[in-house]
């Protein structure tokens, strides 16, 4: 199994690097040691009012006239933090704007069947939409809708 080892300072507890490998040749009484990370276990937490982050742990490695034990690890816990009035703000526009997304594309498909069923004439929709729609067909590789779209019937999905 691949594991995660981090490159220790043993004076500050900093990490220098990272490295994934199933094991590492570890020479454990020098300024720098490698020790590998495991990642503690997820709390639950309401992800539109809270974040997680995390909180590694590691025993004090700064004492240079002693080896660092092989068994040491340093652990990767997480906390849960309450998210900021303006944070749940940022969320929930996030949120609208993946809706308006999907919003317009369906928009863009009804209107799409509707004028390609003739129910209604393409010159009835103002022009800016026409383009709009026209538009996003055509980035996605599809036909323009006309004013003869209704006479053709061209399917909106083809």
């Amino acid at each position: 199994m691949i594991k995660k080892w981090a490159k220790i300072d043993r004076a500050t507890g900093n990490v220098i690097k990272y490295k994934r490998s199933k094991e590492l040749k570890r020479v454990l009484d020098k300024k720098y040691v490698w020790v590998e990370e495991v990642e503690g276990e997820r709390p639950t937490y309401d992800p539109d009012k809270q974040q997680i982050r995390p909180k590694p742990t590691l025993p004090d490695l700064s004492d240079l006239s002693k080896p660092v034990d092989a068994s040491v690890q340093r652990v990767i816990n997480y906390e849960v933090v309450s998210l900021n009035d303006k944070q749940i703000a940022q969320k929930v526009m996030a949120k609208i704007v993946a809706m308006d997304t999907r919003m317009a594309r369906i928009t863009e498909d009804l209107l799409s069947i509707l004028v390609c069923k003739g129910d209604v004439k393409w010159t009835d929709l103002k022009e800016e939409v026409q383009e709009i729609i026209n538009d996003r067909r055509t980035k996605r590789g599809k036909a323009d809708l006309s004013a003869s779209s209704a006479l053709t019937f061209q399917d909106p999905y083809a």
